[in-house]
C-alpha cells in the first residue's frame, strides 16, 4: 500500500512539472490573449457591402502575412452591413460590450462622436501615420491623436456623361440657370437629365451635405457656429429645394423602385446624362460599362458660381475599438491597409484616391475635372453635420420627393432634430 502511496505521489509530480513547463512555454504571447500557436479571430465591420469581394481577398492575404511573420493564423469574422442600417447596428455593438476589433466609419461625422464616447483606439504610433497625405491626415487627427485610418477620399457632386454633354455642345453649368438650361436642351433633344433613384433614403440625403456645405461656406460662415448654439435654421438658406426639385421634374421613372445599384447600371447604360451621385458608384458603373465616359463635377446651388464647389471629405475609415481583446493584432491590420504592398492594389480595385506616399497609382480619370477645382480652391470640406440630422434628412427628403411633405415641413424637422442632437451631446 506504501509503495502504491509512492507510485502515485510520483505520478502526480510528473504531471505537475509538465502542467507547469507547458504553462511556461505558452507564457511568451505576441498578442493580448493570443499565443504564438493560437489561432485569432477578428471581427471586422465594414460597411461596403458591394466591395465584398475585394475585402475578403484583402484579408485572405492579410492572413497569410501574419502567418509567415508572427506563426499566428488570423481569422475573421467580417459583417458588411448596407449604408442604411449600418450606423444602427454598429452603434449597438458598440454599447452593447458587442465591439468590432476593427469597423469602419465616417471621419469627419463620427470620429469625435465615438472619441467622445470612448470607442476609439489611439492609433498615433503606427507606421502608416508617417506617411499619410495632409488632408487625409487631418481629417483622422483629433486632439493631435490620430484616431482611424483614412480609406476613401470623395471629391463628388454629381456625376454627368461626357459623350452627351459633347454630342449637344453643352458646357458644365456653372448656376442654377446654366443647369436649366442644359436640362432643357436634353430634353429638347429626348435625352432625360438625371437619373433618379430614391428607393434607399441615403440617396436623397446626399442633397443635405451639398446644398449646406455650399451656401455655408460661401454665404453664412458663421452658420455651423450659429447651429450649435441654437441661434440659426436652416430656413436661411434660400433656394434650399431648388436643384432638387429640377432633378425632381426631370428625371427618369418610377424613382422609389430604383435603389443604387440599378441607378449606377441605368447611368452606365446612358439612359440618363446625370446623376446626383458621388464617385463610390465607379466601380458598379465601369462594371455595367466600362467604356462609359464620365466625370464628376461641383453641384450648382444657386445663381452665385462661387457656390458652385466640390464636396472634399474623407468618409470611410478604419478604427480599432479600445475594447478589443486583440489589440495588437487590430492595429496591425489597419496598418497593413496603407503600409503593405497589397494596399495599391486595394485602393485600386475598390477605385479609391492615393492617401499615402505609399500609393504610387494615377488618380482615376473620372476625378481629373473635380481635382482642377479643388486645386484652384474651389472646394469645401463636407460639412460637420450631426448623423441624427443626416438620419432625419433621409426620411423627410423622401417624403417631400413623393409629394408628401411641404418644404416648411422638412425644415422644421431637420431644424427640430438638430436641436434636439445638441441636448444630446
Amino acid at each position: 500500500m506504501k509503495k502504491l502511496f509512492m507510485i502515485l505521489s510520483v505520478m502526480t509530480t510528473l504531471v505537475l512539472i509538465v502542467a507547469c513547463g507547458n504553462d511556461a512555454d505558452t507564457s511568451e504571447t505576441t498578442d493580448e490573449g493570443a499565443n504564438a500557436s493560437d489561432d485569432v479571430e477578428l471581427k471586422v465591420f465594414i460597411d461596403q457591402p458591394r466591395f465584398k469581394t475585394y475585402y475578403e481577398d484583402f484579408l485572405d492575404g492579410f492572413t497569410e502575412y501574419y502567418e509567415e511573420e508572427n506563426g499566428i493564423t488570423v481569422r475573421f469574422q467580417l459583417e458588411m452591413p448596407g449604408p442604411n442600417e449600418a450606423a444602427q447596428i454598429l452603434q449597438t455593438r458598440l454599447s452593447s460590450n458587442d465591439s468590432p476589433d476593427v469597423f469602419t466609419l465616417h471621419a469627419l461625422n463620427n470620429i469625435p462622436v465615438y472619441d467622445n464616447a470612448g470607442y476609439l483606439e489611439d492609433l498615433s504610433d503606427l507606421p502608416f501615420v508617417e506617411n499619410l497625405l495632409d488632408a487625409p491626415l487631418n481629417a483622422v487627427t483629433r486632439d493631435e491623436k490620430v484616431l482611424a485610418a483614412p480609406l476613401e477620399t470623395i471629391y463628388w457632386g454629381y456625376l454627368y456623361n461626357v459623350d452627351i454633354f459633347e454630342a449637344y455642345d453643352l458646357e458644365v453649368p456653372e448656376t442654377i440657370s446654366e443647369m436649366e438650361t442644359v436640362v432643357e436642351t436634353l430634353n429638347e433633344n429626348d435625352v432625360t437629365p438625371f437619373i433618379r433613384s430614391f428607393q434607399e433614403r441615403n440617396i436623397p440625403q446626399l442633397f443635405l451635405p451639398l446644398v449646406v456645405g455650399a451656401l455655408a461656406e460661401t454665404e453664412k460662415p458663421d452658420f455651423f457656429e450659429r447651429m450649435d448654439n441654437n441661434d440659426a435654421s436652416l430656413k436661411e438658406f434660400e433656394g434650399f429645394f431648388d436643384m432638387m426639385d429640377i432633378q425632381n421634374q426631370h428625371g427618369t421613372d418610377r424613382p422609389f423602385e430604383i435603389d443604387g445599384a440599378q441607378g449606377s447600371n441605368m447611368f452606365a447604360n446612358e439612359e440618363a446624362a446625370m446623376w446626383v451621385q458621388g464617385p463610390w458608384y465607379a466601380e458598379s458603373i465601369l462594371a455595367s460599362n466600362e467604356a462609359l465616359n464620365f466625370r464628376v463635377a461641383p453641384l450648382p446651388i444657386n445663381d452665385n458660381p462661387e457656390a458652385t464647389l466640390i464636396n472634399a471629405s474623407v468618409s470611410t475609415s478604419l478604427a480599432v475599438s479600445k475594447d478589443s481583446d486583440h489589440k495588437d493584432i487590430a492595429k496591425d491590420l489597419v496598418n497593413y491597409f496603407l503600409e503593405s504592398e497589397a494596399s495599391n492594389d486595394l485602393f485600386q480595385d475598390l477605385l479609391f484616391n492615393p492617401v499615402s506616399t505609399n500609393h504610387d497609382f494615377e488618380p482615376f480619370p473620372w476625378l481629373d475635372e473635380a481635382m482642377e477645382y479643388v486645386e484652384a480652391g474651389r472646394s469645401y470640406q463636407d460639412p460637420p453635420i450631426p448623423n441624427a440630422v443626416k438620419s432625419e434628412s433621409e426620411r423627410v427628403f423622401q417624403t417631400y420627393l413623393a409629394g408628401s411633405d411641404s418644404q416648411d415641413d422638412v425644415l422644421e424637422a431637420l431644424d427640430r432634430t438638430w436641436e434636439q442632437s445638441l441636448a444630446l451631446d
